[in-house]
């Protein structure tokens, strides 16, 4: 006996589609070419964000989105941070990665405590070991997994990568489940949904900057190119005397802040 339909309604077109019960949004995706003018990312289904792993069981409004949507930029500019963070992990085990604060078309990132870090005139080493890292795991189309599970396991899961920051948060969800992303194995609690694999990320780049790193965005309208990133001292300065006064109160995350 075969599968029920049910019917969604394509808010990019107002147009009415009998799809197989518990097919994905990746699936009726396929049906819907050049239904955005870059690849789809994810969609509003009755205007909730929701990964395109959704599978469909009840008659749905279902809105497709790229990056040049709002949406759209927040899961990938994630999910490249995200993709960054594990491509750390992978070259640099014992290795913290900090993504310190955005700047103007791109994140400013510090990695620590590693001693095969080597030291500072070895950045560009660096650098160029986690970029070729980022551009396997883009090549290799490592699909962005989430998971439902007990907090406690997700406790010993974030423990075990080093960093106490996310633990700390973690410890004060006050449920029994959290939603966890894994990529390649590797575990994280990110609370925007993540595009459906690396290899939706082709734009991007890791540079040196000031005394850490640079991770570029694409341009958000012409996302097949980098977006020009400009320089701005004075805002530096401002985060770098913020991260100076967060490290004197010991008070890196509003949950320290709050235990204060």
């Amino acid at each position: 006996m075969g599968k029920e339909s049910v019917e969604i309604v394509v808010a990019n077109t107002g147009v009415r589609m009998q799809i197989e019960q518990g097919s994905t949004l990746a699936e009726v995706a396929t049906y819907l070419p050049n239904i955005t003018r870059y690849p789809v990312l994810g969609a509003l289904v009755n205007n909730e964000v929701t990964r395109l792993q959704y599978r469909v069981y009840n008659p749905k409004v279902v809105r497709f989105f790229d990056i040049t949507d709002k949406q759209g930029w927040r899961m990938y500019v994630a999910s490249l941070a995200f993709m960054f963070y594990k491509a750390v992990r992978d070259c640099y085990p014992a290795a913290r990665l900090e993504l310190v604060h955005s700047l103007a078309n791109g994140y400013y990132c510090r990695i620590s405590g590693s001693e095969d870090l080597g030291s500072e005139k070895n950045s560009i080493e660096v650098a160029q070991r986690v970029r070729e890292r980022m551009i396997e795991l883009q090549n290799d189309n490592l699909p962005f997994e989430n998971e439902n599970m007990l907090l406690t396991d997700a406790l010993e899961l974030i423990e075990s990568q080093n960093i106490p920051e996310t633990y700390r948060l973690m410890q004060n969800y006050g449920r029994l489940y959290i939603n966890m992303q894994f990529l390649g194995g590797t575990p994280h609690k990110i609370s925007t949904i993540m595009v459906p694999s690396t290899g939706c990320l082709t734009t991007w780049d890791l540079r040196l900057f000031e005394e850490g790193y640079l991770l570029c965005f694409p341009d958000q309208h012409t996302p097949d190119k980098l977006a020009l990133f400009r320089e701005t001292p004075k805002l530096y300065q401002v985060y770098q005397e913020h991260h100076k006064w967060v490290e004197l109160l010991h008070v890196p995350t509003i949950t320290d802040l709050n235990r204060i």
